[in-house]
């Protein structure tokens, strides 16, 4: 009797932490911290590359510039090709986890050697891994989160999750240059590898969403049976019910979904238009990227998440040597502003909510507008005195206010795109779905704003100075405003 209890116990505790580990809060919880390091790592490199490019990798402080641009894009660049690779793994509800480990596990790789490598160019080597890391996990950890979450909630949960993205990056500048100006260059990944560390051990704990729809079906299968079996003796079946779950009709439901991506080719045709060679080739290796890119709205949230990225990443690619060439502020300094530009983002959860319930066009519009009426103004910084740095900060933390309404409605619209299309043409993304191709397409977007933002700035402000490349961002973030 008592190893009976016992064995009872057991089983009940273990259904409980099996319960924790697919609960919706412990997956947010998981892909938030592992967001929340590629904001950390990517952000405390800000501050310290225009100082430690000088003074320990040997960079000529005329080439400063150059090095720290490339450093940003060749991060853009390789996290746009490994959203895609990811998007095609993930799309195998199988493998949507390993690959999230896999990305945390080259984060981890990249990390070390950014800390190691002093040459230009093995820290850029180690950048390339940390791209890469980041369009993994940003990929397959989003494809997770949406598998796990109902419909209607997905605004929210997404504007959580990018509440610990928007953490790492308005802390990260702050604590790399604090953490390099009293300890050091190696010490400034110290934090970064055990946050890594934590994200990996919660990415092994979390259990994959199918299993918590296991678990409600579990749940569901029980009830039924408790009900049909009131009355009879427990586990007695008739056999009228035995010959209904096993009719032909029944049999057939599970085969269903999956031969419905092929009965659905007329359907295919009609959204993709007529099949000649090239869209021929791109629907047989790439069919779900090709459908969804052929929706406007799927489009429209593709451009203003490329147009967000491109303008936040463009302050990192100036906005430092700027405000050390202006106001002579060291890297802690240098890193303490972006603090006004991204401490207003830590309220996603508040824009996700605004989007479920306006809708995500007009909250992104809004966000679009009021960044772009922010932005002009900085231009008239041009000196050092303390009402100056007063203008900057007020001027970046309303930019950031703007910016915060964009991102997070943008990703939960994408999904909500993805999904109407799967209503109007039913089976056609086959039975693994579309939301890992569509996770995939808005990382690419979040990639390519990481390569255009540093590289367009950075070459305006190099040549034409601060107020023209404060114009040239104005004029980029206005070009949302018609989608």
């Amino acid at each position: 009797m008592a190893s009976q209890n016992f064995l009872a116990n057991s089983e009940h505790h273990g259904s409980e932490w099996m319960r924790v580990r697919s609960s919706k809060w412990f997956l947010a919880l998981t892909v938030g911290t592992s967001l929340f390091n590629d904001g950390l790592v990517y952000g405390m490199l800000v501050p310290v590359l225009p100082f430690s490019l000088v003074e320990r990798s040997g960079v000529s402080p005329d080439k400063t510039q150059f090095w720290v641009s490339a450093m940003l894009v060749i991060h853009g660049l390789f996290m746009l090709l490994s959203a895609n690779v990811a998007g095609w793994l993930a799309e195998r509800r199988s493998w949507r986890k390993p690959t999230f480990l896999v990305g945390l596990a080259l984060q981890f790789a990249g990390t070390i050697m950014f800390a190691l490598g002093s040459h230009p160019y093995l820290l850029a080597t180690a950048r390339s891994l940390q791209g890469a890391s980041s369009g993994v996990v940003f990929t397959a950890g989003l494809s997770l989160l949406v598998a796990g979450i109902d419909r209607d909630e997905l605004g929210w949960w997404i504007g959580i999750v990018f509440t610990g993205l928007t953490a790492g990056l308005t802390f990260a500048p702050l604590l790399g240059g604090l953490i390099y100006a009293s300890a050091g260059y190696s010490a400034v990944f110290a934090a970064a590898l055990v946050a890594i560390t934590v994200a990996f051990l919660l990415g092994l704990l979390c259990a994959d969403p199918q299993r918590r729809q296991q678990l409600k079906k579990g749940d569901s299968a029980q009830r039924d049976y408790d009900t049909f079996s009131h009355g009879q003796p427990r586990g007695q079946v008739s056999s009228d019910t035995l010959s209904s779950d096993t009719s032909p009709d029944n049999r057939m439901q599970g085969c269903d979904h999956e031969e419905s991506f092929l009965i659905n080719k007329p359907s295919r045709e009609r959204l993709t238009g007529p099949l000649d060679k090239e869209r021929s080739f791109l629907m047989r290796y790439f069919p779900t990227s090709t459908i969804l890119l052929r929706s406007p709205r799927v489009l429209a949230a593709i451009y203003g998440t490329l147009l967000q990225v491109s303008l936040l990443t463009s302050f990192d690619g100036v906005l430092p040597l700027f405000v050390h060439r202006t106001f002579n502020w060291d890297s802690s300094a240098s890193g303490a502003i972006f603090i006004a530009l991204a401490l207003p983002s830590v309220f996603g959860g508040v824009a996700g909510t605004l989007s479920d319930r306006f809708g995500a066009r007009v909250v992104a519009l809004v966000g679009f507008i009021f960044s772009s009426i922010m932005i002009a103004p900085m231009c008239l910084v041009n000196h050092n005195s303390v009402q100056q740095v007063v203008l900057l900060c007020a001027l970046l933390v309303l930019t950031g206010c703007g910016t915060a309404l964009m991102l997070s409605p943008l990703a939960a619209d994408i999904s909500l795109a993805a999904e109407q299309l799967e209503k109007e043409h039913k089976g056609i993304f086959g039975p693994d779905g579309p939301d890992s191709q569509a996770y995939a397409l808005f990382n690419s977007a979040h990639a390519a704003g990481t390569v255009i933002g540093p590289a367009f700035a950075g070459a305006i402000y190099d040549k034409a100075g601060w107020s023209v490349a404060i114009w040239a961002l104005a004029g980029l973030c206005a070009s949302g405003i018609p989608m």
